[in-house]
């Protein structure tokens, strides 16, 4: 049931907002075919005193307004007409005013749920967001640590595999060298024993003599 409201106060329904709106409406309608059938009746009479030859006399048709209607001037009728009609049309003006912001008032509380609705969408897109770039800080400190893990790991290597190459190459230097001593020992040894053989078969050939 839609209700309406005046200062958070239930003043009517739909339906009887629209009764009430119609029986202002006929108001005003059956007031203003009032105004026009007496306007025609006074004409009528006004034709009939011309026709009758009373009105060339301004005295008797000023007594006959008089007598017509003795109790208002046709300008406090009028005014009181003009009254009646601006009250009719506050009323209704009030009742129209009253059924525009009771229908925009669901507009409102539309429009308030759909931006709460994508005021939560954005929330949880930039809490979802900030949680994808925590995330994505740690994976990529978890890398960085990896690759410096590693870097130590093969720098590690690397130095073992130097110090094995400066231990064979200090042996390979010592196995060469021990080898040219001996090769120069044994040249020396054969030449000792080279010149020795000389020695002797020289003494023996002055033996013979």
């Amino acid at each position: 049931m839609d209700l309406f409201f005046l200062d958070r106060s239930v003043i009517c329904t739909l339906k009887e907002l629209n009764k009430y709106r119609q029986y202002l409406t006929s108001l005003k309608l059956d007031f203003e075919r009032n105004c026009i059938r007496e306007q025609k009746m006074t004409e009528k009479q006004v034709n009939k005193l011309c026709d009758t030859k009373r009105a060339y006399d301004n005295t008797q048709f000023q007594d006959w307004l008089l007598q017509e209607n003795t109790q208002s001037t046709p300008d406090q009728e009028l005014l009181i007409k003009q009254r009646y009609l601006d009250m009719i049309r506050r009323e209704l003006n009030k009742v129209e005013h009253t059924a525009e912001k009771q229908s925009i008032r669901p507009m409102k509380k539309e429009e308030k749920r759909h931006r709460d609705n994508i005021r939560r969408k954005l929330s949880l897109r930039r809490q979802i967001e900030q949680e994808w770039k925590m995330k994505e800080m740690l994976l990529l400190t978890k890398i960085g640590e990896e690759v410096k893990r590693e870097a130590r790991v093969e720098e590690q290597r690397r130095k073992v595999r130097e110090a094995a190459h400066q231990k064979k190459q200090a042996l390979l230097e010592k196995k060469i060298a021990y080898h040219l001593r001996k090769m120069q020992r044994n040249d020396l040894q054969r030449e000792g024993s080279e010149g020795s053989i000389f020695e002797d078969k020289g003494e023996d050939e002055t033996k013979g003599e």
